[in-house]
C-alpha cells in the first residue's frame, strides 16, 4: 500500500507539463467514525470543518486532470455503547490529496478519485456516563493513515463545487481509537490563478 501510494504520489505528477489553476477550497462536512472489533456500538453523526489550497493539471493527450489538495479538516463521531457510555470523538488532521478526474455530461461536470494520507494531529476523547463526564486526549495515534476520496462537482468560471465520500483504510490507533473516518465533505472552491 505505501508503494502504491509513493508511485501515485510522486511518479504521476512527473507526467504533468501543463500549466497549473491554483486555488483556495473550503466547507463543511457530516462526519462519523466505524468501530473496528470490541463490543457492539451505535455511531452517530457530528459536522466538520475543512479549508485548504490545491493545484489543478491537465494531464497531456488526455481529458483528464490532476488535483493535489493539502487541506486542514476537522473529523468527529460519537460511539455509544449498550450501558449508556458515549464516546464523542473530536479529530484534527492534516490531509494531502491527489485527485484524478474528468468532465461528463458537459464541460461544467466532473468526478474525482484518489488516495488521501492523513496526518493525525490531535485526537480528543469526551466520554459521557449516567453520572459522570470526563475529557482526554488520546497519546498514541498513529502518525499517518490512508486514505481514499471519490465525489462529483460542477464549476463555472471560477468558483467550484464539489461533494466528496472520503474514508480511512485503516484505524486511527490499536486501542483508544480503534475506529476508521467516514466523512461527507461539501465543498466551495475558487481558482485564483488559472492559465493564460
Amino acid at each position: 500500500m505505501k508503494k502504491f501510494y509513493f508511485l501515485y504520489f510522486i511518479l504521476l505528477p512527473a507526467f504533468v507539463q501543463a500549466q497549473p489553476e491554483l486555488g483556495v477550497k473550503f466547507g463543511a462536512g457530516v462526519n462519523w467514525v466505524k468501530p473496528e472489533g470490541g463490543i457492539t456500538q451505535n455511531s452517530s453523526s457530528e459536522i466538520g470543518f475543512h479549508g485548504g489550497v490545491f493545484a489543478q493539471f491537465t494531464l497531456p493527450l488526455l481529458t483528464l486532470y490532476l488535483q493535489p489538495e493539502l487541506s486542514f479538516s476537522q473529523y468527529g463521531g460519537v460511539l455509544e455503547n449498550d450501558l449508556g457510555v458515549s464516546f464523542d470523538y473530536d479529530i484534527q488532521a492534516t490531509v494531502a490529496s491527489l485527485g484524478i478526474g474528468g468532465n461528463f455530461l458537459s464541460s461544467h461536470f466532473h468526478v474525482e478519485v484518489g488516495p488521501d494520507m492523513f496526518f493525525i494531529a490531535k485526537v480528543t476523547q469526551d466520554i459521557t456516563t449516567p453520572s459522570t463526564s470526563t475529557s482526554l486526549e488520546i497519546s498514541n495515534p498513529r502518525g499517518n493513515v490512508f486514505g481514499y476520496h471519490v465525489g462529483i462537482g460542477t464549476q463555472f468560471n471560477r468558483l467550484q463545487f464539489d461533494i466528496q465520500y472520503q474514508s480511512t483504510f485503516n484505524t486511527l490507533a490499536d486501542t483508544d481509537a480503534n475506529f476508521k473516518l467516514r466523512a461527507i465533505h461539501f465543498s466551495l472552491a475558487y481558482h485564483l490563478i488559472t492559465p493564460r
